[in-house]
């Protein structure tokens, strides 16, 4: 896994969670072509209104995700609070809270994502990545979890602001249920900056995956987009932990 150093923040390239999250598409059965050509009216359709009609396939011929597109789409967060700007989410311990504050570590970053088994829900899926992920390798909750709703083409990204503070390391949690087949978490500068990315390819997206990532330079805050690539629509749930470097 290689390393880097983006404006003081050390930033990974991030491999895949694996075989922990199976999704797959629907399958295509072959397509219906009988035709009732008992009425003449019906062969005297226009050609124009013809192609109208045949251009949305129907939905025995789509993958699971883009039949997840055609549910009707409300994000929660858009009425309340996509309105005003990116929603922040504040931090749930004080600055340099003591040591004593997080607990000990009993098991290692990389190791905490070994043998994980999603079900396809987002909550229930957020938890079983947070009991392994979280307080076992020495972090705290930093913020409260977020839920949200995306769509690939409605509605693609949802943008959280987040203060991190220097001397302190975090890991980001994004969980999709099986109706999105690839949720990323992007970091960004307010300007737009890109300095952090995961880009896997599946609904679990975790930064990084192999340590926290760390802020050397001083306290600011960050946008964290959290989108959708590719094909689905469905709810998500995104967090924070944190631990001071070095513990």
């Amino acid at each position: 896994m290689k390393s880097s150093w983006v404006g003081g923040f050390a930033v990974l390239s991030v491999s895949a969670i694996g075989a922990a999250y199976g999704c797959g598409g629907g399958n295509k059965p072959p397509a219906d072509n009988a035709h009732n050509t008992s009425s003449t009216a019906a062969s005297a359709m226009p050609s124009a209104s013809v192609a109208a009609a045949s251009s949305t396939p129907p939905a025995s011929t789509l993958s699971h995700h883009e039949q997840a597109e055609l549910a009707d789409h409300v994000d929660p967060n858009e009425k309340d609070h996509e309105k005003d700007g990116p929603i922040e989410m504040a931090p749930l311990i004080p600055k340099n809270a003591p040591k004593s504050t997080f607990p000990k570590a009993t098991t290692g970053d990389k190791e905490c994502l070994s043998g994980l088994a999603f079900t396809g829900n987002h909550k229930t899926d957020y938890e079983t990545l947070i009991k392994q992920c979280g307080t076992p390798t020495g972090l705290v909750k930093y913020v409260e979890p977020q839920e949200g709703r995306l769509h690939a083409v409605k509605d693609k990204r949802d943008v959280f602001v987040i203060e991190v503070r220097k001397g302190m390391c975090y890991r980001y949690f994004a969980v999709a249920d099986n109706g999105i087949a690839d949720i990323d978490i992007l970091i960004e500068k307010p300007g737009g900056a890109l300095i952090g990315t995961d880009k896997t390819t599946q609904p679990v997206a975790v930064i990084n995956t192999g340590e926290p990532w760390c802020v050397t330079d001083y306290d600011q805050k960050l946008h964290f987009a959290i989108e959708v690539d590719g094909h689905g629509a469905g709810k998500y749930m995104f967090g924070a932990w944190a631990r001071p470097a070095g513990k």
